[in-house]
């Protein structure tokens, strides 16, 4: 069991074990999928071949190297000591097992700590997923007795799953108890809890490896500091009817919620495992029913890949089930239109042209021209240059209601959505830019037709609509974008007056700051979308008398110094890159939030209150809108890894402080995925191999 200790200022915090903070004894009632009479008193969902197979020897399919056996072995004799490695057989309600036990001398335990890795055998859960299951928990030995007491989680971070659901009984651990008994180089007994028996044998008795059988890898990652009085008076005064909705005041007078010490949970546990064993589910602490192999299985869909491996499976899935085949956009699982669509079909785009430049892969290239194509059709299908359509969809006579408006010409047979705006419009401009630069610079063969028409719709975004008029991060982006694509002495002098006004604000990347915990997070995803394009735009279109570049990289410095501490993703990327002083920790961060993230996105009903641990954060999001009252502002006390967020459409937009999330209604794309492991494949940060 883990125990997690975090210190806001002089007042510690444990979250022991994967309950970050649940402790505490029974739970009657709880079902955990094993029984002692072939009854698992519950459907255990996808769990299948439950009778395990015929044999439990140590040689039926087992993999894990045995520890050097020493001067112990099956025929030794009682003076055999009780800790080191022993291979297990056994079976229960789920089947037949074969693994090991560990036990390793533990004074504070008050004899040893017990770690049991076992494989089922035969046994699959998650549509084919071999089943694993880890215990830990402590042993005592009293002359040839030994007993054994494993706590097991419930409830951790999905809150339903069909019909299961976890509600605060299950904040309570279950526990099994072990009784065995040691013979001559044996030990052998029996395990029951609520609902649960099983009946194991011990042998082969080897000393402890270098390494254990398995170890939690995981710790908290402190974001803020103590909070001085002064300002804390004054924010707590500010968020006296924040602190009074019913879904923040339960955790108002706890001493973690006081104390406003957020955190982010780094979890790197069973990574090399999945990496070995990428047709594995093994479920660590927890009892074994369909919310916990869900749970588990999106770790797994996450650590089983290499980055190469992921963005392939990505990259092959996304054509197939999320490109709209009549509109070219981005869509979710379901065809239906996505919110900001075009902000993340054009982060697509994006994401194929540094493909393309990285590998050369012709499909890239098809990639770019369909939806570089739907960007084009997002400007001109309003029929009005002055604005632009937010979103396509195919279209629909019986729905053309909430801003939908079908489109004609040329464009019938496709609606297109009022409301194209800021956000959205840095999409149009990355995709366009990205895609213009890729097939129609030079002009590649059978594309003379589409790079005319990107010519003239980035003539019209920087001539007529009316959001890059005036002055600002949009009229500095349509105008370097036109200087590239179009040219000429107009474009210079616009290029270069509306970055005399800008540059400051690029430099000193002065329009995002963290005030304590809180910050604009889609905001920062904007900046850092406009920084791309304006670093990719600077090797291609230059500011004469200008050093832009440079200035680019210095906010990206600023950014750094705000925000590296919440492993951003994307940002990462370029603070291991582009920073004139990367931190060590951007590339790990990078690296490890894109192996964070499952492939496929999950469908899962998310909410980390169900888990007796959690914290809510004392700071609304978004504070400034002051809006908390009519609008869910609340966040986390603690940051999660990838793979307990749930991601939506984009992840790099989200809060660092996310708790829940419901996509169980379908899946959705990972272009966030895709942009950011090939803008690092392009700046030489992920090696085409890892």
């Amino acid at each position: 069991m883990r125990c997690i200790l975090f210190v806001c200022g002089i007042l510690a915090v444990a979250a022991c074990g994967r309950e970050k903070g649940v402790s505490g004894t029974g739970g009657p009632g709880v079902v955990l999928g094993v029984s002692d009479g072939g009854d698992a008193g519950f459907d255990l969902g996808r769990i299948a071949g439950a009778d395990g197979g015929a044999d439990a020897g140590a040689d039926a399919g087992w993999n894990v190297p045995m520890a050097d056996a020493g001067s112990g072995g099956a025929d030794a004799g009682p003076e055999v000591p009780l800790a080191g490695v022993w291979q297990v057989t056994g079976s229960d309600g789920l089947g037949n097992y074969a693994g090991q036990v560990e036990l390793v001398p533990d004074a504070d335990a008050g004899g040893y700590g017990y770690t049991r890795v076992v494989q089922y055998l035969g046994a699959t859960v998650e549509d084919g997923g071999a089943l694993w299951w880890v215990w830990q928990g402590v042993a005592s030995a009293a002359g040839q007795n030994v007993a054994v007491n494993i706590p097991l989680q419930i409830a951790d971070f999905i809150s339903q799953r069909g019909t299961l659901s976890r509600t605060t009984a299950d904040q309570v651990p279950v526990q099994v108890v072990g009784t065995l008994t040691r013979g001559p180089g044996t030990v052998s007994g029996s395990y029951g809890g609520p609902h649960l028996a099983a009946t194991e044998t011990w042998t082969a008795w080897a000393h402890s490896g270098a390494t254990p059988i398995f170890a939690l890898d995981e710790h908290l990652q402190q974001l803020n500091g103590p909070i001085d009085p002064t300002t804390k008076a004054a924010l707590w005064a500010t968020y006296a009817s924040f602190f009074a909705l019913p879904a923040v005041a339960p955790y108002v007078n706890t001493p973690a919620f006081q104390a406003g010490i957020h955190s982010e949970l780094i979890d790197r546990t069973d990574y090399d495992f999945y990496q070995a064993n990428p047709g594995a589910i093994r479920v660590v602490n927890k009892v074994v029913d369909p919310i916990s192999t869900e749970e588990t299985a999106l770790r797994a869909q996450a650590f089983k890949w290499s980055l190469v491996g992921k963005a392939a499976f990505i990259d092959e899935d996304l054509v197939l089930n999320f490109v709209d085949p009549v509109t070219g956009l981005v869509d979710d699982e379901n065809r239906s239109p996505i919110e900001d669509g075009s902000l993340w079909s054009g982060c697509y785009v994006a994401s194929q042209a540094l493909r393309y430049g990285a590998t050369g892969d012709p499909t890239a290239l098809t990639n770019i021209e369909t939806t570089m194509a739907s960007l084009a059709t997002l400007v001109e299908i309003t029929g009005d240059p002055t604005q632009f359509a937010r979103e396509l969809r195919p279209t629909d006579p019986s729905n053309e209601t909430g801003g939908w408006i079908a489109g004609t010409g040329q464009f019938a047979g496709i609606d297109w959505l009022t409301g194209g705006n800021n956000d959205c419009f840095k999409g149009v401009i990355l995709g366009l830019a990205t895609g213009y630069g890729t097939l129609c610079d030079p002009v590649l063969p059978g594309q003379q037709v589409l790079c005319q028409r990107v010519q003239a719709d980035v003539k019209s975004l920087a001539d007529k609509l009316a959001l890059a008029q005036p002055h600002g991060g949009d009229r500095l982006l349509a105008q370097w974008l036109a200087d590239d694509v179009v040219g000429g002495l107009t474009y210079d002098l616009n290029l270069a007056e509306e970055w005399n006004l800008q540059a400051s604000d690029v430099q000193n990347a002065g329009f995002q700051k963290v005030d304590i915990i809180t910050a604009d997070w889609s905001g920062t995803n904007l900046t850092c979308l406009e920084y791309i394009c304006m670093y990719l735009l600077s090797q291609k279109a230059s500011i004469p008398g200008t050093n832009a570049q440079g200035l680019i990289v210095q906010g990206i410095d600023t950014m750094q110094s705000n925000f590296h501490q919440f492993r951003l993703g994307l940002w990462s990327v370029l603070f291991a890159t582009l920073s004139h002083a990367p931190l060590a920790s951007s590339a790990d961060d990078a690296r490890w939030r894109l192996r964070e993230l499952s492939a496929p996105k999950p469908t899962a009903v998310i909410d980390h209150r169900v888990n007796a641990g959690f914290t809510m954060s004392p700071f609304p999001t978004a504070p400034w809108k002051n809006d908390w009252t009519t609008s869910d502002r609340t966040q986390s006390l603690v940051g999660y890894p990838m793979f307990e967020i749930n991601i939506e459409d984009y992840a790099w937009k989200d809060s660092a402080l996310a708790y829940s999330q419901n996509t169980s209604g379908g899946r959705q794309p990972e272009a966030d995925y895709l942009l950011a492991y090939w803008l690092g494949r392009s700046l030489g940060l992920f090696s085409p191999t890892e």
